[in-house]
């Protein structure tokens, strides 16, 4: 059986890749359906036909293939943790803080999840914790990831700078100014938007210091960098 699956799954990918998601799903459905089958193919089957629902617009039918990894046995762990993650953003979206929350923290326990999941977990639970207005939780969050040596540094910046702004607004202004002055100490190795809104969040943070002429200089950077050409 886990060679005809992993034909029909084969097949599958080449669809989504040619556009054709309807036909992708429906080989998705039959690999899922199928006696016999490993574990390890059941969950990639569920995993991409989550992934072309929430694309879709599906989002409850996403959660639930989700949900089916989660629930069965035998799953890698690191398929496990996919899941958690993909599920938290689904129900995210749908406006569930709570379940999206419980996800991407259950993602904190399993080890073998990769760097750069947990890291963007830790990152996702701390947006909904500030958005709940619960700063002290999604500081907490974020200083996490900053203390890492292994995750990426966009999400380490995008960390940086979601601290630092919710420090701006605690009137933590020095240690505000602390996190911005980290992300621009990188600017080769981060993305530009992010770059540019660290200029612009720094400025705010000088503006608010009393240091107008700081806080200038910091905007016409933002300008500069919105007419320059793409890297």
């Amino acid at each position: 059986p886990d060679l005809t699956a992993s034909t029909l799954f084969q097949e599958a990918i080449l669809q989504v890749n040619d556009g054709d998601a309807g036909a992708a799903i429906t080989n998705f459905d039959t690999v899922i359906g199928m006696e016999g089958v490993s574990a390890e193919k059941k969950s990639d089957a569920y995993f991409n036909r989550g992934m072309l629902r929430d694309e879709g617009g599906d989002l409850k039918g996403a959660i639930s293939d989700y949900g089916r990894i989660i629930a069965m046995s035998g799953v890698p762990r690191t398929r496990l943790a996919d899941a958690y993650f993909s599920r938290g953003s689904a129900r995210d979206e749908l406006g569930d803080s709570a379940g999206a929350v419980a996800d991407w923290t259950a993602i904190l326990d399993i080890v073998e999840a990769s760097p750069d999941t947990v890291a963007q977990a830790l990152f996702n639970r701390g947006v909904s914790f500030k958005d709940q207005g619960n700063h002290v939780r999604a500081l907490e969050d974020w200083t996490r990831i900053l203390a890492t040596t292994n995750a990426p540094l966009d999400i380490v910046a995008k960390a940086g700078l979601a601290r630092g702004a919710v420090r701006r607004i605690l009137q933590q202004l020095e240690m505000a100014l602390a996190d911005f002055d980290f992300i621009l100490a990188h600017p080769a190795d981060i993305s530009p938007a992010i770059i540019a809104d660290g200029y612009y969040n720094r400025g705010l943070t000088y503006r608010d210091s009393g240091k107008f002429t700081e806080a200038l200089a910091d905007w016409n950077t933002v300008l500069e960098l919105k007419d320059a050409p793409p890297r």
